[in-house]
Parts: C-alpha cells; sequence; structure tokens
C-alpha cells in the first residue's frame, strides 16, 4: 500500500495533488522542526559559552568604570570640553556661518540593554559622557563632498581627526525606480556613466569620538580615528548620516546643515563595550529558558505540522490509493447488477461470457421421493 501511494503520489495520478504536496511538505517541516526542538532541548555548550564569556567582559568593564575610569573621565571636564570644526575648502565656494567653539555639556544617561535577565542581574552604573545638540548654520555652494577636521580641548589636551561632513556613494546602474525609492538617490548620467548611475548624497547629522586614557603616558589619546560610535555591520554610518534631499534625475545644488549632534565618550563606558561584544544588537545571545521555551515551540510545531500531513496522507490514500482501488474493485466481484457498476466514481465493467468472473450457479441435488 505504501509503495502504491507514493508510486500514486509521485506519478501524478491523484486526483488532488494539492493536498499530497502539503502532507509531504508538513511531514518533511515537522522533522526539521523535531530536530530543532531536540537541539535546544538538550542545549548548546557553544552558545552558553559564547553569553557566558560576553557577560564576563561586560561584567569586568562595569567594574573598572564604577572603580576608576568613570572618575578620570569625570575629572577631565574640570576645565571645560569644547569642540571645533575646521572645514577643507576650495576656491569658489561660498560658506555661510562657519562653525566655531561648541562647549559640550555632560550627561548621564546610559542605553538599556535589549537582555532583560541580564539587565536585572548585573551590577549597575551610572554613565557619562558629553555631548553638544544644537543648532547651526552651514551653507556650501555649489554642492561638493565637503572634509573637514574636529578638534577636542578635553583634559587640557586638543585631539583632532578628520571628518566627512558630506559623501557622495555611487551604487551603479540600479534603475531609477530603485534608486528613488530604496536607495533616496538621484539617477544621474554622467560621462564615465552615459546610460546613468545612482548617486545617494548624504550629510553628517551625529559625530561620536571615544577617548582612551593612556596610564604610561598619563595622557588622553584617541582609540580610533572613528567618528562613529555606533557598531553597525551592515553599514557603520548607518545612524550618523542622513540622505540629502534630491530630485529624481538631478544631484543637490548646495549642502545645508541646521543640526548637528556631537558626543566625546570614554573607550571604557559600558555602553559602547555592550555595544562591541554584541555587534549592535544590546542582547548577549539565548538564555537557558530560551532555549527550553524554543524548544518547547518547536516540538508543538512540530507535532501540528505530523499531525496535519498524516491527516492529508490518509485522505489521498482514501481518495487514490488502497481504499479507492482496491476495495471498490473487490466488492465489485461480488455484485451482479444489469448495468455498469458505479462506486464512489470508479466504473467497473460487468461480466462478461467471455470475461465472466461470477462462479457458475450450482443445481441443488433432490432426493427422489420414494413411496412405501
Amino acid at each position: 500500500m505504501g509503495r502504491q501511494l507514493a508510486s500514486i503520489a509521485l506519478s501524478g495520478a491523484c486526483r488532488k495533488p494539492v493536498p499530497t504536496a502539503v502532507a509531504i511538505t508538513s511531514l518533511l517541516t515537522s522533522t526539521v522542526l523535531f530536530f530543532l526542538a531536540v537541539f535546544y532541548w538538550r542545549g548548546n555548550p557553544k552558545v552558553d559559552r559564547a553569553r557566558a564569556d560576553k557577560l564576563e567582559q561586560y561584567c569586568f568593564a562595569i567594574s573598572k568604570w564604577n572603580d576608576t575610569a568613570r572618575s578620570l573621565f569625570e575629572g577631565a571636564y574640570k576645565t571645560g570640553v569644547y569642540s571645533r570644526i575646521d572645514f577643507d575648502l576650495q576656491e569658489n565656494t561660498a560658506v555661510v556661518n562657519e562653525l566655531g567653539g561648541m562647549q559640550l555639556e555632560p550627561s548621564e544617561g546610559r542605553i538599556q540593554l535589549d537582555d532583560p535577565e541580564a539587565e536585572y542581574s548585573l551590577p549597575t552604573y551610572h554613565g557619562l559622557y558629553y555631548s553638544y545638540d544644537g543648532p547651526i548654520t552651514l551653507m556650501v555652494k555649489p554642492y561638493r563632498d565637503l572634509g573637514a577636521s574636529i578638534a577636542f580641548a578635553f583634559g587640557g589636551q586638543t585631539l583632532s581627526l578628520p571628518v566627512e561632513i558630506s559623501r557622495t556613494q555611487d551604487h551603479g546602474a540600479i534603475g531609477w525606480k530603485m534608486c528613488d525609492y530604496q536607495k533616496h538617490g538621484a539617477y544621474v548620467s554622467l560621462p564615465e556613466h552615459p546610460g546613468g548611475t545612482c548617486l545617494v548624497f548624504q550629510k553628517v547629522q551625529r559625530l561620536c569620538v571615544r577617548v582612551l586614557y593612556d596610564t604610561r603616558q598619563q595622557l588622553w589619546v584617541l582609540k580610533n580615528n572613528s567618528t562613529s560610535c555606533v557598531v553597525d555591520q551592515v553599514n557603520t554610518y548607518a545612524a550618523d548620516y542622513g540622505f540629502v534631499p534630491v530630485q529624481r534625475h538631478q544631484g543637490p545644488e548646495a549642502l545645508n546643515i541646521s543640526h548637528i549632534h556631537i558626543e566625546l565618550r570614554s573607550a571604557d563606558d559600558p555602553d559602547l563595550v555592550a555595544h562591541d561584544l554584541t555587534n549592535g544588537t544590546m542582547n548577549f545571545g539565548i538564555t537557558v529558558s530560551q532555549q527550553w521555551q524554543a524548544a518547547v515551540a518547536f516540538g508543538v510545531s512540530g507535532l501540528l505540522c505530523a499531525v496535519t500531513g498524516s491527516v492529508l496522507f490518509f485522505c489521498c490514500i482514501k481518495e487514490c490509493g488502497y481504499y479507492a482501488e482496491v476495495i471498490p474493485a473487490k466488492k465489485a466481484k461480488t455484485r451482479n447488477a444489469d448495468t455498469s457498476t458505479i462506486l464512489e466514481g470508479y466504473e467497473f465493467p460487468l461480466a462478461t461470457p467471455d470475461n465472466e468472473t461470477l462462479s457458475e450457479p450450482v443445481e441443488e441435488e433432490h432426493e427422489e421421493c420414494r413411496y412405501p
């Protein structure tokens, strides 16, 4: 019966192929779900170890921050924290109201973890960083990619690094619809791209610089030359740059920036350590209880898929398999009618003298009456 069903299902002889395909898919899906349920129920030592290592490093960062790092970072504010942006200007470029010195104010906000179990079980700490968030007036006409250097007066020192105020990204010939609706760029024709190319224009919205106290030199140094504190494997500058408004087939005429956010943070800040350890997700990984919940969810889903697939397979057998062909044929051999016998949609011809299946009538033997 199993071989007959398989041959019917594979050959498409079944009059209802959709339930058959759904049944096969459900049974295969249930197998995968049961495998995942067993996988999470038994636990994964690598996953548990990875989470434990991240939590250990995060706890060490909190201890270091509460002991010495925060006090050092707070003590450097005695002389104030100022920032200045110097632009890399070219000839025939008009700049309105060039940025001058901006004073950064302390803030004690911190980023909440997206990990409730770790949030309530780990030690607490008070965040600290210096920021400027306010309006500016910057206009460069005609538009071009503008570079600059940002300098911080911090702890009696001056720390500077280069920064991109505006930039242009070339995404190639992807079509004007994708360029306009997905990339928010302009599809323009260039001498090197006569057929057109997608140019995306971006301007800075947020600058964040990390500093680290060098105990040997007794000086503050830059952690790296990046102006972003956001960790994102897809696009590091996703939260730091915004799109410049453009027309569909024309780039911007001028660069206009009216607001900027600048931060100076300690590289020992537990918030930044958590960002680096979790790749910006602020979640240290799946917990043991979450693994058990996943195992139960996968197990119940696999059971439902298995029941659905079994019911559909039974219906297919009844419609196209053993119950639809063998059983009606056996019943037809025991019937004798003047017309064709129709059973459940299947037609069986009556037996003929050449192909007679019914048994020959047997004459009954009668005892002769004898009179005394």
